[in-house]
Formats: structure tokens, C-alpha cells, sequence
């Protein structure tokens, strides 16, 4: 099982509320969204996502963040 806390930095604590809320994957799902990752972002298909596939990956997201959102 794999813990992600993204309360890791120094300096913030995390309160008995946000552990109880914390997710914890299971193998089986970890295996899922990495295969998942790999599959819409590898765009070459070598298993690796390389820095140029990542940040094709980013600006992907944040160009559907911003469709997603109201227009105003």
C-alpha cells in the first residue's frame, strides 16, 4: 500500500482530521493509474514519460482546467 501525503513539507502538521480523510492506494490501484499515466501521456510508448512528455501532459490539464471552468 502506498500513503500519499501531500502534507509532506516541513513545517505543516497534519491534523487527526485530514489523516482519518487521507486515501491510501492499494497495489491494484496504484498499478491502474500508472498504467493510466503511461497510457495518455507516454506518447512514445518506451514506458518512461520524459520531460517533454510531461509537460505536453501539464499544459493538456491546465488548457481542460480552463475549459472547464464558467465562463464569466
Amino acid at each position: 500500500m502506498f500513503d500519499l501525503n501531500f502534507l509532506a513539507d516541513e513545517g505543516h502538521e497534519e491534523t487527526p482530521e485530514q489523516r482519518e480523510q487521507r486515501k491510501v492506494f492499494s497495489d491494484d490501484e496504484l498499478s491502474n493509474i500508472v498504467d493510466l499515466v503511461l497510457q495518455e501521456d507516454d506518447l512514445d510508448r518506451d514506458g518512461y514519460i520524459e520531460y517533454v512528455e510531461f509537460v505536453t501532459a501539464q499544459r493538456k490539464a491546465r488548457e481542460q482546467a480552463k475549459s472547464d471552468q464558467p465562463q464569466q
